[in-house]
């Protein structure tokens, strides 16, 4: 799956173009036949990064 991008800026979309990119992202990762990842694995992952950034804060 590729990931859509928006084509203009955030902060220069329209309220409603947002809408609709967020639309779309939402139901191409809906329709997405890949495999998802385990919430444990997230979970792992997420506090393996998380722990990086905080170390990277400290020091």
């Amino acid at each position: 799956m590729q990931k859509s991008e928006p084509t203009v800026s955030l902060e220069e979309a329209s309220p409603e173009a947002y809408d609709a990119y967020v639309h779309q992202a939402v139901q191409a990762a809906i329709d997405d036949p890949s495999p998802g990842v385990p919430h444990e694995e997230a979970k792992i992952y997420f506090a393996k990064k998380r722990a990086e950034l905080l170390s990277r804060l400290a020091g």
